[in-house]
């Protein structure tokens, strides 16, 4: 899997009516060579996280499902951390 920060581009456009283009979040390429992106933006229902190819409101959750989702999420980046650790050292 290759992961390449900065590949997911976004147009913004300046009030004066000029555009730039901004590097956002970042990019991977999963097994099968389809290319996901990992970021998240301010949108006008709340917060929306782009996670591989799917777009989550997150404005529309629950604080239960908020609560659960971080949990959840947090729990696994733990857990991968600590098993790179581990096989580093093996």
């Amino acid at each position: 899997m290759e992961t390449r920060k900065g590949t997911y581009r976004q147009v913004v456009e300046s009030e004066d009516g000029s555009s730039y283009v901004s590097e956002k979040g970042f990019t991977f390429e999963e097994a099968e060579g389809k290319e996901l992106a990992f970021d998240v933006h301010e949108h006008e229902t709340g917060m929306a996280m782009l996670f591989g190819d799917q777009i989550f409101f997150l404005g529309f959750w629950t604080d239960e499902q908020l609560e659960k989702a971080s949990n959840t999420f947090n729990e696994a980046i733990k857990k991968e951390i600590e098993r790179r650790k581990r096989d580093a050292t093996s």
